[in-house]
């Protein structure tokens, strides 16, 4: 197999996951009830909830090479705390990501 380019985009209650190969892109968005000041802590969640998904919709060997992709590429957009920075880096280095892109900007 050859590799395929992943990105995980993480806006505030947001978060997608897109195929950047074919294009094919899931989206979930965070319950506003989670967080009361809808903290981009609260994506962390979503993320894992999202990746839970696709484990139970798609062939766990699929899954397995999306975590061991050497492309994958995680990015977190819109206003950040160094704290919220160093805890979504954690979620995308636990994935299995290598490359991490920190992208700043309003988020929307």
């Amino acid at each position: 197999m050859f590799p395929v380019e992943f990105e995980i985009v993480v806006r505030r209650n947001r978060v997608r996951l897109t195929n950047l190969s074919s294009g094919g892109t899931i989206e979930r968005s965070a319950d506003p009830s989670f967080s009361s000041d809808h903290s981009i802590i609260a994506d962390a969640a979503v993320l894992f909830d999202l990746l839970s998904d696709m484990t139970r919709q798609a062939d766990r060997s699929w899954f397995r090479w999306l975590r061991l992709s050497v492309k994958g590429r995680f990015s977190i957009i819109g206003p950040t705390s160094a704290n919220d920075v160093k805890a979504l880096t954690s979620v995308a280095e636990n994935i299995g990501f290598s490359k991490i892109e920190i992208a700043t900007g309003s988020g929307t």
